[in-house]
């Protein structure tokens, strides 16, 4: 590649990095352009304690290479963009130490790009729409939904977004499988509980079923009590037999995800209410015996 600087002599190469420098600072941009000795190359540095460092780089593309939530071209775009402002002793060894999850990452999105579909639905949050949704659920099933958007949260591998409809129904849709939204017209108003928080609802939902707010009771026995309270933020223990290792638990949760929780824990569990737990779960465990059964 051929630049303004080939055929230059050191000191007019030094005398325009003090220019750009120079002009850097006057901008009030905290970068500056540097020289690395060991690899022979100038560099733009952005000041450490105002943008992400080596270490923070580091741990940011371990965790974002975890999730598996964007496509490979996406994924890659990031983390080139954060690594490529370290110095070029700092981008080796992130680019080594990340390289084989770099290279076996596979985000099973066939493709499908969800940064500015993120950014869009979040703009829409911002300004407060209304949105209509054309939704594909996890049946292939299409349907269309107006709702007012609250927030978009990620969980359990992906991207969701969180809104309630105008009878404040609360409901779940996981964003790779939106596949149209548009702004309407209309608007309306909800009184959202304290609840609908993200921070909040993230302690009431579980595998990102939606519905409504419900208390459910149940009775654990045969097990370490403080797995369950580390598993549920609002539990609430109404009878405690230590003795026995018997004890009554109470957690408020929103939908019918908690279900998957309540049968994963086997003969643990007997489920008090509400009702329409204990109808839903005694229907899955019959099933469940019916396939064991072989009938």
């Amino acid at each position: 590649m051929v630049t303004i600087l080939d055929g230059k002599s050191p000191r007019t190469i030094q005398r325009f990095i003090s220019t750009i420098n120079s002009f850097l600072k006057e901008s009030g941009l905290e970068q500056e352009i540097l020289y690395d000795t060991a690899s022979n190359q100038y560099y733009l540095e952005f000041r450490k304690d105002q943008y992400f460092n080596a270490k923070q780089i580091l741990l940011i593309s371990k965790v974002l290479l975890s999730t598996h939530s964007l496509n490979n071209k996406e994924i890659s775009t990031i983390l080139n963009n954060q690594i490529s402002k370290l110095a070029p002793e700092e981008q080796m060894i992130i680019r080594k130490s990340v390289e084989s999850e770099s290279f076996h990452y596979d985000s099973g999105l066939d493709e499908q790009e969800l940064l500015d579909i993120i950014w869009e639905l979040n703009t829409l949050i911002y300004k407060n729409k209304v949105i209509e949704i054309e939704y594909s659920n996890a049946l292939n099933a299409v349907k269309t939904h107006i709702i007012k958007p609250v927030y978009i949260t990620f969980s359990e591998f992906y991207y969701y977004l969180v809104g309630v409809k105008e009878s404040e129904d609360i409901l779940i849709f996981r964003v790779d499988r939106i596949l149209n939204y548009k702004a309407r017209r209309l608007n309306f108003s909800v009184q959202l509980p304290h609840y609908m928080s993200e921070g909040e609802l993230k302690k009431r939902i579980y595998y990102m079923y939606g519905g409504h707010l419900k208390k459910v009771q149940f009775e654990f026995s045969g097990g370490i009590i403080e797995s369950v309270i580390d598993r549920f933020p609002t539990a609430k223990l109404l009878k405690k037999d230590y003795k026995n290792n018997i004890f009554t638990v109470e957690i408020a949760v929103i939908g019918n995800g908690i279900i998957i929780w309540l049968l994963s824990q086997g003969s643990k569990i007997k489920v008090l209410s509400p009702a329409s737990i204990v109808d839903l779960y005694n229907e899955e465990v019959k099933k469940i015996y019916k396939n064991i059964a072989g009938d």
